[in-house]
């Protein structure tokens, strides 16, 4: 429970940083703009926030620790053999996370393909567009 906590609440602070910064930035007159970009670099950092999380110190938090199992013992189901195997939630989520991310990234790196590709193929105007119109 401990090890889901951390994360949760830093990127909770993240995001939370990054609204009042975009609202500080919106109440100053500036353009959209540079509202855009406050998102932008909030969402890197965001992205970012898995990579450095070994940098960051350790957020205590007051949750009751849960009980030690006893050294050696194997824990038995209600039918009275051993209990199936766990799956590590932790290790899950951070899989889920890089698949999530490599997903996206593909489909950003799939999109400038067929930008250049459409770039490439396009051929200049014969004549101007007010005479078309």
């Amino acid at each position: 429970m401990m090890v889901l906590l951390d994360p949760a609440i830093r990127v909770t602070l993240l995001l939370v940083l990054t609204w009042v910064i975009a609202a500080a930035v919106e109440r100053s007159g500036t353009s959209p703009a540079t509202r855009h970009w406050v998102w932008i670099g909030g969402f890197a950092a965001l992205a970012a926030l898995p990579a450095c999380s070994w940098l960051l110190p350790p957020l205590l938090v007051p949750v009751l620790p849960a009980e030690a199992p006893l050294a050696g013992a194997v824990p038995i189901s209600a039918y009275g053999g051993p209990s199936a195997p766990t799956i590590d939630a932790t290790g899950l989520l951070w899989t889920i996370y890089f698949a999530i991310a490599g997903v996206l990234l593909g489909r950003i790196l799939l999109g400038r393909i067929l930008l250049e590709r459409a770039w490439n193929r396009a051929a200049p105007l014969d004549e101007p567009w007010s005479k078309r119109l």
